[in-house]
């Protein structure tokens, strides 16, 4: 829907004389679905077994499912099934959970999404 917007509204600022702005927001676009590629593609962090725990580190655990000993920030997935490292939550969006190996990419999604937001708002103000 957000991509459908985009291409409408660039084509309107550029039939309009506004050719640099409808660059400037097609190229936050463009860096926005790079992310989103970028998220999509990544592997999050998956754990591979283990058969090392020590069991006197208390930071330590060891999850059943996955025979995977994992650290204090390590969670296992329910939607995935895998144990993930530094695991931030699971992205309908993406359909992948967001780790420690795409994090990253996954806040330029939200940085992109909002400066595009905000760029469409003031431009549509401009045109208008």
């Amino acid at each position: 829907m957000l991509g459908y917007f985009n291409h409408y509204f660039v084509t309107a600022l550029s039939t309009r004389g506004f050719t640099r702005e409808a660059n400037v927001v097609l190229g936050v676009y463009l860096t926005q679905l790079t992310a989103f590629l970028l998220v999509s593609l990544k592997n999050p962090g998956i754990m591979t077994r283990s058969t090392e725990f020590n069991k006197v580190d208390s930071q330590q655990r060891y999850c059943q499912q996955c025979q995977v000993v994992q650290s204090s920030r390590d969670q296992h997935c329910e939607m995935c099934e895998v144990c993930i490292r530094g695991l931030d939550h699971h992205c309908i969006w993406t359909g992948k959970c967001i780790g420690q190996d795409n994090q990253y990419s996954f806040y330029a999604i939200l940085v992109m999404t909002c400066l595009e937001m905000v760029l469409l708002i003031i431009l549509a103000l401009l045109v208008i």
